[in-house]
């Protein structure tokens, strides 16, 4: 298995592209680093769509016979979707001067229940990869963990209230 890492391709064009990042985002100007890394995201999240929309039209034509796989091609496709919209979101919120109104958009709040709903489809994805991947066990571990964060910040918002809610006049 690790020999396999290690000859993986894949693995060290990606571990290139993140080392790669840090030379050029420190030395062009921060704007100008957050356009073009907002423009990649738009590109290579419709790229994704695209490259998973065969996947997606079988997933929905499925039925009653969806599998795990299908769950975890709708999962891709719909996390990309929601960094589209956020990021494109992003993208015209700076380029129309950042008005303050964009700042609670409910197109925001959609992309990220999208992103949310995406990690459910995910987390139903169970034993996809070679009948064992990710692992029922540890999806449920990791379900467990998210429910309890999710519990804790909810709690937090209805005790603290005035301190993290606006209260609109």
């Amino acid at each position: 298995m690790p020999r396999q890492i290690i000859r993986s391709v894949h693995l060290w064009i990606a571990l290139g592209l993140w080392i790669a990042f840090w030379p050029v985002a420190l030395n062009i100007e921060r704007l100008l680093l957050f356009e073009i890394m907002n423009a990649l995201s738009v590109a290579i999240g419709f790229g994704v769509m695209v490259g998973f929309a065969p996947g997606v039209i079988e997933a929905l034509r499925a039925g009653r016979r969806l599998t795990d796989g299908h769950l975890l091609v709708l999962g891709v496709a719909v996390v990309w979707g929601s960094i589209v919209v956020r990021q494109f979101h992003q993208w015209m919120w700076r380029l129309s001067g950042k008005p303050e109104s964009w700042e609670e958009s409910l197109v925001l709040a959609f992309a990220i229940w999208m992103t949310l709903t995406a990690g459910l489809l995910h987390m139903c994805a169970t034993e996809v990869i070679d009948g064992s991947m990710p692992r029922r066990g540890w999806v449920r571990v990791g379900a467990i963990i998210a429910a309890g964060i999710a519990m804790a910040m909810i709690a937090y918002v209805f005790i603290e209230p005035l301190a993290t809610l606006h209260f609109r006049n």
